[in-house]
C-alpha cells in the first residue's frame, strides 16, 4: 500500500545464525530496509523474502557470489560477514568529529600542489571519510550523496596514482572505486527511470537522460558476456530509439550526432556476433534517419 511504512518479515526460528544476525545488524546500521538490501544486492524487489530468510536462519549457507553481492551492498568485505563482525563498535562515532575531519581534509587539500602525491593521498583520505559518512547516513539520498562525493575524490586521486609509479596507492584507490561503483550502479537504472518520470517525455532533458542510460548499458555490455551483454545492448538501442526522434524534431544537432554515433556503435557490437541474436535490419535503423 502506498505511503505505508515497510515492515520486516518476522520469522521465529529456534536457532541463532551468526551470519544472518550480522547481515541484519549491518543492514539496520546502514539505514536500509530489507527491500533496499535486496535491490542493491541485485536480487530485485522479490528478493526481500530471500534476505529475510537469511536473516532469520532459514538459509544459513550462501554461495560465494551471493555473499559477495550482499557484502558489497552493505559496503563490507565477505570476511566481515563470514566472521560475523557487528557494527556496534562503530555506531557511536561522533558525527561532529567526522564533519571536522572532512573540513580539515578539504582545507589541507587546498594547501597541496595540485596533482602532487600529497594532493592525491588527501583525495584518498577524503574518499574514506565520505564512505564513513555514507555508512552513518540515515536516508538513501544522504548515503548516495556521500558516495558520489567519495567517487569524485577518487577520480582526482587517479589523476596521480598509477600502477607503475605508486602501485600500493593505485590498488587501494581502484579497490575503493570498484566497491563504490558497484553500490552506485545498483541504483543507477531505477533512479534514472524515476527521474524520467519527472521530465516531459518530449523534452530534451528526457532525451538526454535516455542517451546517458544508453551509454551505461553500452559500457556494461563491453564488460559482460552472452545473454547479459545482449540484454544490455537491447536496452541501449531502446533508449536511443526513444531519444533520436526528439533530437531530430527539436533540431538538436549535437545531441543527434552523438546519439546516432552511439547507435552505430551498439549495432556494430551486436553485429560482431558476441550475442545470440542477429541485429535488426540497419535500413530501418533510427541511426540512418538524421
Amino acid at each position: 500500500m502506498r505511503g505505508r511504512r515497510e515492515e520486516e518479515l518476522v520469522v521465529h526460528s529456534p536457532a541463532r545464525n551468526g551470519l544472518g544476525a550480522a547481515i541484519r545488524a549491518w543492514r539496520r546500521f546502514r539505514g536500509m530496509s530489507v527491500t533496499d538490501l535486496a535491490i542493491q544486492a541485485g536480487f530485485g524487489h522479490n528478493g526481500r523474502g530471500y534476505i529475510s530468510r537469511i536473516e532469520h536462519s532459514q538459509i544459513r549457507h550462501l554461495g560465494e557470489e551471493r555473499l559477495e553481492r550482499i557484502a558489497a551492498a552493505l559496503q563490507l568485505q565477505r570476511a566481515d560477514l563470514l566472521g560475523h563482525r557487528l557494527p556496534e563498535a562503530h555506531a557511536h562515532a561522533p558525527a561532529q568529529d567526522l564533519d571536522e575531519a572532512i573540513i580539515g581534509g578539504w582545507a589541507l587539500l587546498n594547501t597541496c600542489t595540485e596533482k602532487s602525491f600529497d594532493w592525491a593521498r588527501m583525495q584518498l583520505l577524503l574518499t574514506k571519510l565520505y564512505c564513513e559518512r555514507a555508512a552513518a547516513a540515515y536516508t538513501t539520498v544522504a548515503r548516495h550523496a556521500a558516495l558520489a562525493e567519495a567517487q569524485s575524490c577518487l577520480k582526482g586521486a587517479l589523476l596521480v596514482f598509477t600502477l607503475e609509479k605508486t602501485p600500493q596507492s593505485f590498488r587501494e584507490v581502484t579497490h575503493l572505486r570498484r566497491e563504490i561503483g558497484d553500490i552506485l550502479e545498483a541504483s543507477l537504472v531505477p533512479g534514472s527511470k524515476a527521474l524520467l518520470k519527472r521530465c516531459s517525455s518530449q523534452s530534451l532533458d528526457w532525451a538526454r537522460i535516455q542517451v546517458l542510460l544508453a551509454k551505461f548499458y553500452y559500457e556494461r555490455a563491453i564488460i559482460v558476456q552472452g545473454l547479459e551483454a545482449r540484454t544490455a545492448l537491447t536496452e541501449a538501442q531502446r533508449c536511443l530509439e526513444a531519444a533520436l526522434p526528439i533530437f531530430t524534431r527539436k533540431q538538436a544537432r549535437r545531441s543527434l550526432s552523438e546519439a546516432q554515433h552511439l547507435y552505430r556503435e551498439v549495432e556494430h557490437m551486436i553485429g560482431q556476433g558476441d550475442t545470440p541474436e542477429a541485429p535488426a535490419d540497419s535500413s530501418s535503423s533510427p541511426a540512418g534517419n538524421p
